[in-house]
């Protein structure tokens, strides 16, 4: 809906700002306690994601399941939006981070090779 844009994408900026060293210590800072860890950590198993997995290996259908699981502080799959640094977010400028492309990942990873 319309009512969550703003939020979404400033969810979705958090994640990819986030410090951590993976999605879960990502994840954990960006809920500040609304989505208990346990949660966290059985939708991540469950979607195939390990520690070191990042924000830009989710899946558009991930993405959604995620922003519900903090906008709603629930702890089912439904669930929470508990956001540490996003107050003010309506007001910055901006949308959702932008994403690298597979090629250019690995034209740079090329480069460091060789």
């Amino acid at each position: 809906a319309e009512d969550d844009r703003q939020p979404y994408q400033a969810f979705v900026r958090d994640v990819f700002t986030g410090r951590g060293a993976g999605l879960p210590a990502i994840l954990r800072r960006v809920a500040g306690g609304r989505v208990p860890t346990a949660r966290l950590r059985e939708w991540l198993r469950a979607e195939s994601l390990d520690e070191r997995s990042l924000p830009r290996r989710l899946t558009s259908r991930q993405w959604v399941e995620l922003y519900r699981m903090f906008r709603d502080g629930s702890t089912d799959r439904a669930g929470a939006a508990g956001r540490r640094g996003t107050a003010g977010a309506e007001a910055r400028p901006g949308g959702v981070a932008p994403r690298r492309s597979a090629g250019s990942r690995g034209r740079r990873a090329g480069r460091r090779r060789g």
